[in-house]
């Protein structure tokens, strides 16, 4: 059974013209510690299989909880609720821009959007801040987010880039100590689409 196996990697090095005795080695290891009749293929595959289910494993541990149920939350620009959450999100403050920590970003497509001049700029989607407002928390974008994005300047959080002029006037901004929730997402702000991924909700105060 292990001649077998033995003659199998050396047909496939032979036929290949790659690997090396390190490989037949590598095999055979992996036989006598399994005791396994499987072919070099159902190895490899097995190998595959055990790596993507650690793989996984590991995102679903990283995927962080909301900090604000989104059943309580009322989306304006587009529900979200229902959509993939994938990795984690910090929010925190440099200077004069306000980070989302998050990696979300680098694994989005892009689309087009147009900036207030007609310039079109590649985007992959949307930051979101979730406001409390006579006992009701609306959910609203304030910009879009570019491939890999982190930061964004805080003092375009306001009313005039959330464009809800009946919820929000344009001299509104966050108050500093109150605490607001936010979230990144997938294209969401003037019917722009492109998948229906998001972080988790992460609560912070406004500094």
């Amino acid at each position: 059974m292990i001649l077998r196996l033995i003659c199998s990697v050396l047909v496939a090095l032979i036929v290949t013209g790659c690997g090396s005795f390190d490989t037949v080695a590598r095999y055979v290891g992996y036989y006598k510690e399994t005791k396994s009749d499987k072919t070099i293929e159902q190895i490899e595959d097995d190998r595959k299989a055990e790596y993507e289910a650690t793989t996984n494993a590991m995102i679903v541990a990283a995927n962080a909880r909301d900090m604000i149920d989104v059943n309580d939350i009322i989306w304006v620009d587009r529900d979200i609720s229902s959509w993939e959450v994938v990795g984690n999100l910090r929010i925190g403050f440099a200077g004069s821009q306000i980070i989302y920590e998050q990696y979300l970003t680098s694994l989005m497509p892009t689309y087009i959007v147009k900036k207030s001049d007609g310039t079109p700029v590649k985007v992959v989607g949307n930051v979101w801040i979730i406001i409390e407002k006579d006992g009701k928390s609306y959910g609203v974008t304030w910009d879009s987010i570019r491939l890999g994005g982190q930061g964004k300047h805080a003092a375009n959080v306001n009313g005039a880039h959330i464009k809800k002029f009946h919820l929000f006037p344009k001299t509104w901004k966050p108050t500093s100590g109150t605490k607001y929730g936010f979230v990144v997402t997938g294209g969401a702000r003037n019917g722009a689409k492109n998948v229906k991924k998001r972080t988790p909700i992460f609560v912070r105060e406004w500094k």
